[in-house]
């Protein structure tokens, strides 16, 4: 009911669409995130709903609560959650290992999709569908109907509501509400649906009237009232306004200014969000101020933004989240990015009640009926820090990088596939940028390993670094790879220059080809970093203007958690503050593909399933600095031509978040400022490397200890034995060779 209410009062939850739904009603379908088809997401999960009750009641004649009968590999499996199940009909009568067809449908004996019915908790079996029950399918018929692709199943599912219609509910306000609701909606549609020659919409706009009084307009009586707004009269909506502002709000003065629990009880979550769910809805159609308080305290307690503590009871969000909280369990430790949480208690005498400790359930367990009364609180937390003004942003300041380039050949000859004397990279101080070395891949075009690589203090942080016609490319999208030429390496004046081509694009039906696209990567030092040129033989063809961007990938694993901070007008000040999500979180928009044509037609056909959806950026400007709070990562990247932060993980799961320049049409020429921050001196950790793939028994087990040019230590490594009482046994020591570079 709860989120029914939040899709019919808030505008079909704002009409959020993050999710692609295909449905099988045999298999239970795929559900894609990142990925936009048309229906509101909570559309969707009202119907996802839906279908679990209606195959109850039409498999077993009634309703009553279930759990999942797990077994032991549910529990304990890697890999994603989609592989929780084998997809086929579960059959009892199969061995495990058996799978079986019949008239179309596949059976296989794996236990992996069994549920059964509970009492006590989870709702005991009642026969039939209860009143509150149809209420809730016509509500989700009434917003599905609005959507050809949910359409067929909104008239199925309200058919089985006019089926149950007993005219004893004529007087009952919630049913006459999502009747009425639904009926003129299938009407404004132009869909016809069972016994509407006797109950069609007037009738039930008929039995509504009868129910408007002003009692009954009051939100204080009906919240729900505040989705009749298109069926009330303006004189009607004035005394439902009316009724909003005469509600009495005070604003709670516990400890962490929401409705706060104590004792080895419940966390505060739910009693957080559903106090103030009713005033979320109410804010939503009459912002008044006096809700605001109650909306962003409860607000601020769950995503960790008081003074208390910064600790976040939403999955994955939040500068300190619940990373391990009570669902699933399995053996990788996942969570479920989003879950709400109960939050904290305030027992303290058991060892259990530790952080992010997974079966403290009273406080970390995922629920997932929080959810819906979250929608409503999370979305007009939205809308008031939008409407907020802008507050005054203190005077904020840049390091002063002192990175020196110099350009340095790579020692002894040859490596990364070049003869002796022709390979250099830049290096100071612990920041190394290497300018293709290696070569993108011919099958995929990006792998995450060649290209622009960026080394800061001993960590790969960037990679890539060409034109790309998508915002966040997946693997194949960058084939036919660019085609790299031979690189020159200017040393006087310690200049890379790297030409690149993007094939033209040809067609076999006669269509002239869309030409090939020349530039150059040139880099150079510059006071306190490297300049990076990004220079065009010529303007973009007419097939490129407002696809080509040049794209830098930045490793999620060093930038998660970190900062990042933009100066969004170009005055030299940060004015957009914010960090590195722990999950993919950007709403998306579809982005029409260029140059599919030579692509190998698995990808052309992965593409044409997977559609073309693209994260919108989640921060934008002229200069951005990353993990300003570290003194190991901490880099400026600043362009005249603007810069985009986009996350690649909305798109693919092994994505990066991707720093991108669209090219203007009439431009040849963009530029990048690079500007580590670097330290000093910095010198390298030792660091032990060894066959990944083992060893043949007779061969030497052989491993290579790197040392930092600049290391200074002892001149003899010794090689120790763990015995099984805990003590070391030396059984060999060698002299260190001369580092190399």
């Amino acid at each position: 009911g709860y989120l029914v209410d939040a899709g019919e009062i808030c505008g079909r939850a704002d009409n959020y669409d993050d999710l692609t739904v295909t449905w099988d009603d045999e298999t239970g379908g795929l559900v894609e995130m990142h990925r936009p088809d048309g229906v509101p997401d909570v559309v969707q999960h009202c119907i996802h709903g839906t279908k679990q009750f209606l195959a109850e009641y039409e498999c077993l004649g009634g309703t009553g609560g279930t759990m999942e009968t797990r077994y032991l590999r549910q529990y304990t499996h890697l890999g994603d959650p989609s592989s929780d199940t084998d997809g086929y009909i579960y059959d009892s009568t199969l061995a495990e290992d058996e799978i079986v067809e019949r008239d179309g449908k596949v059976y296989s004996g794996v236990p992996d999709d069994r549920y059964f019915l509970t009492g006590g908790g989870g709702g005991g079996f009642s026969a039939g569908l209860s009143q509150g029950l149809v209420n809730s399918f016509a509500g989700t018929a009434y917003m599905a109907v609005d959507y050809p692709a949910t359409r067929e199943y909104a008239t199925y599912l309200f058919n089985v509501c006019m089926d149950q219609w007993n005219t004893g509910w004529s007087s009952n306000w919630d049913s006459v509400v999502q009747f009425a609701l639904a009926s003129d909606a299938f009407e404004r549609n132009n869909v016809a649906y069972n016994k509407q020659d006797t109950y069609n919409a007037a009738y039930f706009r008929g039995l509504l009237n009868n129910l408007l009084t002003d009692s009954n307009l009051n939100v204080g009586s009906h919240i729900n009232v505040l989705a009749l707004k298109h069926l009330l009269t303006d004189e009607q909506w004035e005394k439902v306004g009316n009724s909003v502002a005469n509600q009495n709000v005070s604003v709670n003065n516990q400890p962490y200014g929401v409705n706060f629990t104590s004792g080895a009880s419940w966390g505060a979550s739910p009693n957080t969000y559903s106090g103030v769910r009713n005033i979320s809805f109410m804010y939503y159609h009459f912002p008044e101020k006096k809700f605001e308080q109650n909306i962003l305290r409860s607000v601020d307690y769950l995503m960790g933004r008081h003074p208390a503590t910064n600790k976040s009871w939403i999955s994955g969000v939040g500068t300190q989240s619940a990373m391990h909280p009570y669902n699933s369990n399995r053996a990788e430790e996942s969570y479920i990015p989003g879950s709400i949480l109960p939050g904290h208690i305030t027992f303290s005498d058991y060892v259990e009640s530790m952080d992010d400790f997974s079966y403290l359930w009273f406080e970390g367990e995922s629920i997932i009926n929080y959810q819906s009364s979250w929608l409503p609180v999370g979305i007009d937390a939205g809308k008031i820090a939008h409407n907020e003004p802008e507050p005054e942003v203190a005077a904020t300041k840049d390091f002063e990088s002192s990175f020196s380039a110099e350009l340095v050949e790579k020692a002894s000859g040859g490596g990364w596939g070049a003869p002796a004397g022709s390979n250099y990279y830049f290096s100071d101080d612990g920041f190394n940028m290497i300018m293709y070395a290696t070569d993108f891949d011919r099958t995929f075009g990006d792998q995450h390993c060649a290209g622009i690589e960026m080394i800061q203090d001993g960590r790969r942080i960037a990679t890539n670094g060409d034109i790309h016609l998508l915002p966040t490319p997946e693997q194949w999208d960058a084939t036919p790879a660019p085609q790299i030429g031979t690189r020159e390496f200017d040393t006087e004046n310690k200049k890379v220059t790297v030409p690149i081509t993007l094939p033209a694009e040809t067609f076999t039906d006669g269509t002239p080809e869309n030409p090939a696209v020349n530039y150059q990567l040139i880099a150079e030092p510059e006071p306190g970093g490297i300049k990076l040129t990004v220079k065009l033989d010529a303007p973009l063809p007419e097939d490129l203007v407002g696809k080509a961007g040049f794209n830098m990938e930045f490793l999620p694993a060093v930038f998660i958690g970190k900062s990042y901070q933009s100066d969004t007008d170009g005055d030299g000040a940060y004015d957009q503050f914010g960090v590195f999500p722990q999950d993919p979180r950007d709403q998306m928009e579809d982005v029409s593909r260029a140059r599919t044509a030579n692509q190998a037609w698995y990808v052309q056909e992965w593409n044409e399933q997977r559609g073309d959806a693209q994260p919108l950026p989640f921060a934008t400007g002229n200069k951005m600095t990353f993990a300003a709070e570290t003194d190991d990562y901490r880099i400026r990247i600043s362009s005249d031509d603007g810069l985009a932060l986009y996350d690649g993980r909305n798109r693919a799961q092994n994505g990066w978040f991707v720093l991108r320049t669209l090219i203007p049409a009439d431009k040849t020429e963009i530029v990048w400022h690079i500007s580590p921050d670097t330290n000093a001196g910095w010198v390298r950790e030792p660091n032990i490397t060894h066959s990944q793939v083992g060893y043949e028994p007779e061969l030497s087990k052989v491993a290579v200890i790197e040392l930092d040019p600049n290391y200074e230590g002892p001149a003899e490594a010794k090689l120790l034995k763990l015995e099984s009482d805990g003590t070391y046994t030396e059984v060999f020591t060698g002299a260190l060779g001369e580092a190399k570079t």
